[in-house]
């Protein structure tokens, strides 16, 4: 017997830029685990992006360059769901 039908919801932005976000925890490329709540009172820039989206990795780019300034955001760049290689 399989379970109950998922029920679908339409997704909607429920913040915005300057909301306090939830705490989520994330893994980088290495295994290592964070979670967001580390990084309360920086600036956050939450990504997603596809290695195919051209749009994707200019906005990365760019991204990468205002990380670099001094007090430019911490970047959390997710893959679409591509496997490491």
């Amino acid at each position: 017997m399989l379970g109950p039908q998922p029920q679908r919801v339409a997704v909607s932005m429920s913040l915005s830029p300057g909301d306090r976000a939830p705490d989520a925890a994330f893994a980088d490329d290495q295994g290592n685990v964070f979670a967001l709540r580390r990084l309360a009172g920086r600036t956050v820039a939450l990504v997603f992006w596809q290695w195919w989206s051209a749009p994707c990795i200019e906005q990365l780019r760019y991204l990468e360059r205002e990380a670099a300034r001094e007090g430019g955001p911490y970047v959390i760049a997710v893959n679409g769901g591509e496997s490491a290689e």
